[in-house]
């Protein structure tokens, strides 16, 4: 976990902290002038505005870590192996084509999770940039 950690977090704080770059400094200091403390400005201004590149920056990440998908198997034995490995065991060596079908599937389910959200936050950017969708 802290591999992964070590790893991933960086180009997630690369991107929030570029999100929350971008927010208007006039929106900041609307907020200060009508009475707003420090904590709420960030959780009403800040964190609104770089809502979809957090959303980003998490679907990167999580597809990166299953990318590389080791973490799960750092719990397990002393001397884990990717998933890719395993499944390619369990389907050619061990002639189990379930099990590996299964973890596949499972994989798959956790990308495309991650991908609709990452594209519904896109879509909702988009259309609220072309003043169409909710705001």
């Amino acid at each position: 976990v802290f591999g992964s950690v070590w790893t991933s977090l960086p180009f997630a704080v690369l991107m929030i902290a570029g999100a929350l770059q971008g927010t208007p400094d006039a929106l900041i200091e609307a907020a200060r002038d009508a009475g707003a403390s420090t904590w709420r400005v960030v959780w009403q201004v800040l964190l609104p505005m770089a809502a979809t590149p957090m959303v980003i920056a998490t679907t990167f990440t999580v597809i990166g870590v299953l990318g590389s998908f080791t973490v799960p198997y750092f719990t397990g034995p002393n001397a884990p192996t990717m998933l890719g490995v395993d499944i390619s065991k369990y389907f050619q060596s061990y002639n189990r084509p379930q099990q590996s079908t299964a973890m596949a599937f499972i994989v798959f389910a956790f990308a495309a999770a991650a991908s609709v959200l990452y594209l519904r936050s896109t879509v909702r950017s988009n259309a609220r940039e072309l003043g169409k969708g909710p705001r």
